[in-house]
């Protein structure tokens, strides 16, 4: 776990929760400690009634006080069940507890949001899905790009990529699950969604860096023309026409998702490649979300080439009113030496 880097090795140095009882130690998990703790407790906080998401792992169930509990079966469930606290990540949702392996059971609890839900639902839904415009759609590619490049960068894998395991807080997205790969000893057998798994890893077993990938291609296929692809259907379709035609993001996110879905591992795009490029075009488009509206300064505003009365105006009085003085005698030197002392100078 050492490719982690210095921020996980941060997180990691956070205790363990071992004192008092289940509930104290769920308390001591919300303030920043990881717990394990008893299966029996984890599973009695799962809602069967209330499926979260379901994966080749096992299935996350809702908890009726803002928590989720996934629930994984395996028989070669194995290893140190706290590393996943070392999955620090802000496009990774976070563990907050887990039980030891009991067998081929493993319960782990995450932190959620009663409104959270997963992004095939999103995407199926009409009235949520116009609200997942173009550049949040691209947010969302690039937020899932990121979540498994820092996994990879741990020499870790998801092994189970679908939009039904990416859960949106707000707009963002967190990838469920991560990490939980390593504690299963796989070797060379086939695991995973068929509707995303990548023919070459289909044929032979063999999970490569880039395997990966494909899963990541045929998400940004599902985001991109808002429907959730079967294992008959590995095809993108249209763009969504429930929005309107945005090319400048449509089009290159197409492309790249074309890259991805290529059947040799080695014509594929590696994940950093992938992440620069969805930054890239990010930033061509705006990369600003409806929530996180672009603010400027008081001295931005007032470094504007379209100066006017009123700008100064606005700017005195939202300052502390009547005792800002505006610096207006003098050379450029001597303003700016008043300005130091307090005055508003404009040069």
């Amino acid at each position: 776990m050492a490719g982690l880097g210095a921020k996980a090795d941060l997180e990691s140095a956070k205790a363990v929760a071992e004192q008092g009882n289940e509930q104290e130690r769920l308390g001591q998990a919300l303030e920043g400690k990881f717990a394990v703790l008893p299966l029996s407790f984890l599973d009695g906080k799962a809602d069967k009634s209330m499926p979260l998401s379901e994966c080749a792992f096992g299935t996350c169930y809702r908890s009726r006080d803002n928590f989720a509990v996934a629930q994984v079966v395996h028989a070669k469930l194995n290893g140190d069940v706290t590393m996943l606290k070392k999955m620090q990540h802000k496009n990774l949702l976070a563990a907050l507890a887990c039980s030891p392996i009991e067998g081929d059971r493993l319960d782990i609890m995450y932190k959620i949001n009663n409104e959270d839900t997963c992004l095939d639902t999103h995407l199926v839904n009409d009235e949520a899905a116009v609200k997942l415009t173009w550049p949040i759609r691209l947010s969302i590619a690039l937020g899932i790009s990121q979540a498994l490049k820092y996994l990879a960068d741990a020499s870790l894998y998801h092994k189970d990529l679908r939009c039904s395991n990416v859960v949106l807080q707000g707009f963002t997205p967190k990838l469920m699950w991560g990490g939980v790969a390593g504690l299963i000893d796989l070797g060379d057998v086939v695991f995973g969604g068929e509707s995303h798994m990548c023919p070459e890893y289909r044929r032979s077993g063999k999970y490569v860096k880039n395997t990966e990938v494909f899963a990541l291609g045929m998400v940004f296929g599902e985001i991109i023309s808002g429907t959730v692809s079967s294992c008959d259907d590995l095809g993108l379709g249209i763009a969504d026409m429930r929005l309107n035609d945005e090319s400048e993001i449509v089009d290159p996110l197409t492309a790249l998702s074309e890259r991805c879905k290529e059947d040799r591992s080695a014509s594929r795009p590696e994940l950093a490649e992938i992440v620069e490029s969805l930054q890239s075009l990010s930033k061509q488009s705006g990369g600003v979300l409806p929530e996180e509206p672009q603010t400027h300064s008081m001295v931005e505003r007032a470094a504007s080439p379209k100066k006017d009365d009123s700008l100064l105006d606005a700017i005195g009085q939202s300052m502390s009113g009547s005792s800002v003085v505006v610096a207006e005698t003098g050379n450029e030197q001597e303003k700016l030496d008043q300005a130091r002392e307090g005055k508003f100078a404009v040069l």
